[in-house]
């Protein structure tokens, strides 16, 4: 698969040092299926704190030999396996793919990152987060959040930190109920609804022709508005999706407005109109 595929139901190591002589910024090394076929689930997996559970490793020797080495524990061997060797690298850590500030993804969901539509799944959690460190060998924990710990970028529809939603990170954890040093993806709620307002006069002259406009918060462009008036759908008569241009039959309605994003959030407004000889003459 390319850069930009997903790893569907499957475990993967994507190398983010990597960096072709094209200049493409990194690679999968190699894919493992989850599923019950390949007996994944009965070596990888075990339920840790009420959820389904697996370990994974990335790492180099101290004395970096150009390999790296991805390893899951074996539960029915009773310890580390590794499904994923690469020994293509330089014999430097830079400068790699992006200017070497990035290393190894052991798993990732492209379609709920670039994709518009963002179903409702079970949290995702990492726990336990540590990184050797290459002078005593020694694992230590997280010290510090990273700037980027969420979701960024123009493809993430669906993380809240990028104005849309529903998703959000949690890091760290503790205040979830995780240990220390863990985070979670909370991936199970549905988005927010719009808040959607009309604004416009509430009252005009009878067979007048006026323009009200639509101001949506709690969401991010772009979005979709569709019009009604008294419940009928009509077109808004505008080269802007946000505002209504329409001629009154000369009698009280009201107008209303359906909007939606990309993160599938939806909200509504509306506003009664009513017929008045003392009305403001309409600007438009």
């Amino acid at each position: 698969p390319g850069a930009s595929a997903p790893t569907q139901h499957y475990q993967g190591w994507f190398d983010w040092c990597y960096k072709s002589p094209q200049g493409v910024v990194g690679k999968w090394e190699v894919f493992v299926p989850i599923n019950s076929q390949s007996g994944f689930l009965d070596r990888y997996v075990r339920d840790y704190l009420g959820k389904p559970t697996l370990s994974v490793i990335i790492v180099t020797p101290t004395n970096f030999n150009g390999c790296w080495y991805g390893q899951m524990y074996d539960y029915l061997l009773g310890g580390w396996t590794m499904p994923m060797s690469s020994c293509k690298r330089p014999t430097s850590y830079s400068p790699g793919g992006l200017g070497g500030e990035r290393g190894w993804t052991a798993w990732e969901s492209w379609y709920v990152s670039g994709n518009p539509n963002c179903p409702l799944l079970p949290d995702i959690r990492a726990l336990n987060i540590q990184f050797a460190n290459p002078n005593t060998g020694a694992f230590q924990p997280v010290t510090d959040t990273p700037s980027d710990v969420s979701a960024t970028g123009s493809v993430s529809y669906c993380w809240i930190n990028n104005g849309y939603g529903p998703y959000t990170l949690v890091f760290p954890g503790g205040s979830l109920g995780l240990p220390p040093n863990s985070w979670q993806a909370v991936t199970s709620v549905a988005p927010p609804p719009l808040t959607v307002t009309i604004t416009g006069q509430g009252a005009v002259r009878s067979l007048g022709t006026c323009l009200w406009t639509a101001t949506v918060s709690n969401g991010a462009p772009p979005y979709v508005f569709s019009w009604y008036v008294s419940n009928n759908s009509v077109n808004n008569n505008s080269p802007n999706p946000n505002e209504l241009i329409y001629h009154n039959a000369g009698s009280s309605f009201t107008i209303g407005v359906q909007v939606s994003n990309a993160a599938t959030a939806t909200g509504y407004g509306s506003k009664n109109v009513t017929i008045s000889a003392s009305a403001p003459i309409c600007l438009y």
